[in-house]
């Protein structure tokens, strides 16, 4: 119960900011040209990397204890992060300075200043992040996230309507962390601050540095691939493809990261109480695949009319990218959320090894995407995520018991559920009405497909959403 009433706050609240991030994105594609969003993705890029730096496995690490966390480990944990946020911070501030001895360009490097800044807030509120979702206590968290990102589109915009380009969106993720920062410290309770504090930072060492290894392989190669993009293509063809990643990604805003931090609290806590790994991660595909497979295919049937209504007509470049980044969602119930489920299985070891192999084979599929095409850099994503789907359903078959064969039922629900989801958006789309109503009426039919089809195979999620609306 505990659970469902995390989830639903957080789902509420993702609905009402992802009203707001609508907004603000259709604002910001059409007051800032494809080469600043360029230049801000790359900024981005340099700022994520550094942020994994930063927090060091530190949260998970508190939520995931089995045991009782000791204040003084809060402490001590908050003030580790805030030692490496303050080098890590300084050296941004560094490059920003010199750009780098010139590789970086300009605005790039404008932009790292306030997401360089950023980093010094979160360390301030890990205690109280920690504390409340280990709790699942996320009536506040909900409320932050609404709060981060209406603070992140108004400032944004408004600096933007002034000309700051990348230094806008920049700008936004600072004033954002530093006002989630104060509603945190004034509302989440005494209780739950912790003074950072140095001392005992090598208890941390082994589950940070693995879950630091982790998050970071993923984002050099990321910052890597984007460098690519921008060498051989251009900065506009890097906002391009942000842009594109962005429509792509309207799902995992929508839910995905709504949902995602009830998750490794609620898998530690049914692990704690006696659930097998393997009936977890089965239940993960199950639920997964019924959102992701409609989904991303109702992504890639709109990516014309989500382009155009979000962005306008001067982004039509980005559809390809759109569709090819949309045959991810085949994969993606294997792959989304594994992260956290090895966390809490405690094999953060393991899924160092799957994360190497995703790169090693993303890194130079994508160099060699460049030199062709947009889309072509795009499908470097989709076939490294194949390859790691594959290699975690065999991990967790090997290691918990085979899965195949329990695969198939959710999978041929998930098929029958798609194109259910699909009928009534092809039919609009084939009337050929404008890019709103035709996005408008697709939606509406859709999701009422998509309901329908659930109700009719008996998905758990339809019991889930009696239960939680009686």
């Amino acid at each position: 119960m505990v659970v469902r009433t995390a989830l639903i706050r957080m789902l509420v609240s993702r609905a009402v900011a992802l009203v707001i991030m609508t907004a603000g994105f259709a604002v910001l594609g059409r007051l800032v040209a494809p080469a600043a969003f360029g230049h801000f993705a790359l900024a981005l890029a340099i700022f994520t990397l550094a942020e994994s730096v930063v927090q060091f496995g530190l949260r998970q690490y508190l939520i995931r204890s089995e045991t009782e966390v000791s204040r003084a480990t809060v402490e001590n944990a908050a003030g580790l992060s805030l030692a490496l946020a303050a080098g890590a911070a300084t050296l941004g501030l560094a490059a920003a300075a010199t750009s780098l001895g010139g590789l970086l360009p300009h605005p790039v490097a404008a932009a790292l200043v306030p997401l360089s800044l950023a980093l010094l807030v979160g360390p301030f509120v890990l205690g109280t992040e920690a504390l409340l979702h280990r709790s699942l206590r996320f009536g506040l968290v909900s409320v932050a996230e609404v709060a981060r990102v209406a603070i992140d589109a108004a400032v944004s915009i408004a600096l933007a309507l002034a000309g700051f380009g990348a230094v806008a969106m920049a700008s936004g993720v600072l004033a954002s962390r530093i006002g989630v920062a104060v509603l945190l410290l004034a509302c989440g309770g005494r209780e739950n601050r912790a003074r950072p504090r140095i001392g005992a930072w090598r208890g941390f060492a082994g589950f940070g540095g693995r879950l630091t290894a982790i998050q970071i392989l993923p984002v050099a190669t990321d910052l890597a691939m984007v460098s690519i993009l921008s060498a051989v293509q251009g900065a506009a063809a890097l906002g391009l493809f942000n842009r594109a990643r962005t429509i792509h990604r309207i799902l995992d805003r929508a839910l995905f990261e709504g949902i995602g931090p009830v998750i490794l609290p609620a898998m530690s806590d049914a692990l704690r109480q006696g659930i097998s790994p393997r009936r977890l991660y089965l239940l993960q595909v199950e639920y997964l695949a019924a959102i992701c497979w409609p989904g991303f295919a109702l992504i890639a049937l709109l990516a014309g009319p989500l382009v155009a209504v979000l962005l306008g007509p001067q982004w039509d470049a980005a559809v390809p990218a759109v569709q090819v980044l949309a045959l991810m969602g085949l994969t993606l119930p294997f792959t989304k959320m594994s992260q956290r489920f090895f966390v809490a299985m405690d094999e953060t070891g393991a899924f160092l090894r799957l994360q190497f192999l995703e790169d090693a084979v993303r890194l130079p599929l994508a160099a060699l995407g460049a030199l062709v095409s947009l889309p072509a850099f795009a499908a470097a994503f989709v076939v490294a995520n194949a390859v790691k789907a594959a290699a975690i359903a065999r991990h967790v078959g090997r290691r918990h018991g085979g899965v195949g064969p329990d695969l198939l039922r959710p999978a041929r629900t998930a098929a029958a559920m798609t194109l259910a989801t699909l009928a009534g958006p092809a039919l609009v789309l084939a009337a050929g009405l404008g890019p709103l109503p035709t996005l408008a009426l697709a939606l509406g039919l859709g999701g009422a497909g998509w309901l329908a089809s659930a109700a009719a195979f008996g998905h758990p999620m339809i019991g889930e959403m009696r239960q939680a609306l009686s």
